[in-house]
């Protein structure tokens, strides 16, 4: 109970500095998706606000309003909806039943129109995995449907922001962790670092055991790190390490590191190409 009431108490603290939800974003609002050819392709739906319910993949089919694809074209979608229910995202066998094949190959498979996968699908999959579908998995396409729309078709609706994200958001949030809160080691706050970057890790050597066998293994004792303004180069001390950064600035933290190249879990982040894109639910 102490800790819920801690948690409760610090939960309101934050609220207070972030204001609420109803303050910071609007109602939520229909999506738009545009073509250059042809401008406003389709309205997405308010979810939320949809009657009667209807399962999911069923729902995105019905509510979601086409303005320029026949119906004939979207009725051949129908079995790329049965692939959408019968992919898994939390089961391996899933994504390696649908990772051998590109997400277009799926779409051609399965008998999706050129023009359904033109207009419909090949603009969700740029606009969710910044590619086209010719060079996505199949897997990692439904595996970013199943995240967006599929888990729960009430995330897939939207609320902007009142105003600038960096200034309504992030700012308030940042000296929300630079003060601190609450009781003990929280109290203390957060010390963020701006314009810096990680350069280099020193390691030790540590008895313990890392799942597999017990013995000495290498532990990350400092992080190495250089201010982009003034040039100075520092050490951060570490009991642990957390690498919160995306694919592309591990892939370039690994190749500058040869104590992380030791490892092949990190050397496999070096063959790694892309565009690392933060999504969250609030």
């Amino acid at each position: 109970n102490n800790n819920n009431n801690n948690n409760n108490n610090n939960n309101n603290k934050a609220t207070a500095t972030l204001k609420t939800l109803d303050d910071l974003l609007t109602d939520y609002a229909l999506q738009g998706q545009y073509s250059k050819q042809k401008g406003l392709e389709a309205i997405w739906p308010i979810y939320r606000r949809s009657h009667p319910r209807l399962p999911t993949g069923l729902s995105q089919a019905f509510y979601t309003k086409f303005l320029h694809l026949p119906l004939i074209d979207r009725l051949s979608a129908f079995p790329l909806v049965l692939a959408f229910s019968d992919f898994d995202d939390t089961n391996p066998s899933s994504w390696k039943k649908y990772d051998n094949l590109s997400f277009q190959d799926l779409c051609i498979k399965l008998g999706v129109s050129k023009r359904c996968y033109r207009e419909a699908f090949e603009p969700m999959v740029l606009t969710g995995l910044f590619a086209p579908g010719k060079e996505c998995s199949a897997a990692a396409a439904l595996g970013m449907a199943y995240f967006f729309v599929l888990r729960s078709q009430n995330s897939f609706d939207v609320r902007w922001c009142r105003g600038n994200i960096g200034e309504v958001i992030m700012d308030p949030w940042v000296e929300l962790l630079r003060v601190g809160h609450g009781d003990g080691v929280d109290r203390a706050g957060v010390d963020i670092r701006g314009d810096t970057k990680v350069v280099g890790f020193e390691t030790m050597k540590v008895e313990g055991s890392d799942g597999r066998r017990r013995g000495e293994k290498d532990k990350i004792s400092k992080v190495i790190c250089l201010n982009q303004i003034s040039g100075e180069e520092f050490a951060l001390e570490a009991d642990e390490v957390v690498f919160a950064v995306g694919a592309a600035a591990l892939n370039g933290i690994t190749r500058n590191s040869p104590q992380l190249c030791e490892y092949e879990e990190f050397r496999r982040f070096t063959n790694l190409r892309g565009t690392s894109v933060l999504a969250t639910r609030v």
